[in-house]
């Protein structure tokens, strides 16, 4: 039997970054919604079966929140790190990834950019995300949750004794305060939108539940 030519082009099953099947519709929905004022936080879902296309419609949002200018977008694949113990940090600090790339590329004034790195820098050093899951640990084991433990792992240790603050808020509150600070000193942003990519690889029980908790700490 002889070769036999094929003439009809082959195409890859990647995501595309142009609208190549009327995506856009769905891109312009959702990036009205996340824009609009006075819905903060909002979660949008986009579902359909598998290679229905949701990554190439995520790939169009980005690309139009991205020339909205003042919205900062962070494109998170929590299958990649799903065994991760803490889920919750490790997604927290890839947003403060996005935001630090975003300040060092875009925030011209030297003396601005350092005092805002600076406070970025806090930030992720707020919270001891190791002697959290340690503490979270521990009282699932004894069936007695440790409180005092957990205040302790989520409240800050500065280098020096003398800039502790007695009186500042604690844990997940003392988290909130510092990012709403961080976030009011970096110029040209009013928003952070989390693009969450192939969350049906994951564990949905498991990994809803962490998101939902990240969205809660963040907000």
């Amino acid at each position: 039997m002889g070769d036999v030519a094929i003439s009809a082009p082959l195409f890859d099953d990647n995501p595309a970054v142009e609208d190549p099947l009327g995506f856009d519709s769905v891109a312009d929905v959702v990036v009205r919604v996340v824009t609009a004022g006075g819905l903060d936080p909002v979660a949008v879902g986009i579902h359909s079966a598998w290679g229905g296309g949701k990554s190439t419609a995520l790939n169009l949002i980005a690309g139009q929140l991205d020339s909205v200018g003042h919205v900062l977008v962070a494109r998170i694949d929590p299958w990649e790190f799903e065994n991760t113990e803490d889920l919750r940090g490790t997604l927290i600090t890839q947003v403060l990834d996005v935001l630090h790339l975003r300040v060092k590329d875009q925030m011209p004034d030297p003396t601005k950019r350092e005092v805002v790195l600076g406070k970025l820098n806090s930030l992720r050093r707020r919270i001891a995300w190791g002697r959290v899951a340690n503490v979270l640990v521990s009282s699932a084991v004894t069936l007695s949750p440790d409180l005092p433990g957990l205040i302790e792992a989520l409240t800050p240790k500065p280098p020096d004794d003398d800039d502790a603050d007695p009186d500042g808020p604690q844990g997940m509150a003392g988290f909130r305060a510092q990012f709403e600070s961080l976030m009011a000193s970096v110029e040209g942003i009013s928003k952070v939108v989390v693009l969450v990519d192939d969350l049906d690889r994951c564990c949905l029980r498991r990994s809803w539940a962490r998101l939902r908790r990240s969205s809660f700490s963040c907000r």
